[in-house]
């Protein structure tokens, strides 16, 4: 797993298209809002399938290879604005 921390505007989003074109028939984008799901399907021509919100039954049983994009907001969604500190595993060691 990559993760990528940058200020708005710095290309977190061009990143997360660049890493899906590499291999668009195994993986998708997940966003955080069907409107900004809508805009990176238009803007960037990726198959309105391939990039979905963050709600629950947008995802399914689908097996594609996700990139989540706008981490931040997406848990602030689900969790409130107080989060403080997130961690993660980089997916290297046997968990």
């Amino acid at each position: 797993m990559r993760f990528m921390l940058t200020g708005r505007r710095m290309g977190k989003t061009t990143k997360m298209i660049e890493w899906f074109k590499e291999d668009p028939a195994n993986r998708m984008i997940v966003t955080f809002s069907e409107q900004e799901a809508h805009r990176i399907s238009k803007e960037y021509g990726i198959p309105q399938r391939k990039v979905v919100s963050a709600r629950k039954d947008a995802l399914g049983g689908r097996r594609e290879v996700r990139g989540i994009d706008n981490v931040d907001i997406i848990l602030a969604q689900m969790f409130g604005p107080e989060i403080d500190l997130m961690t993660a595993t980089d997916g290297s060691s046997d968990v």
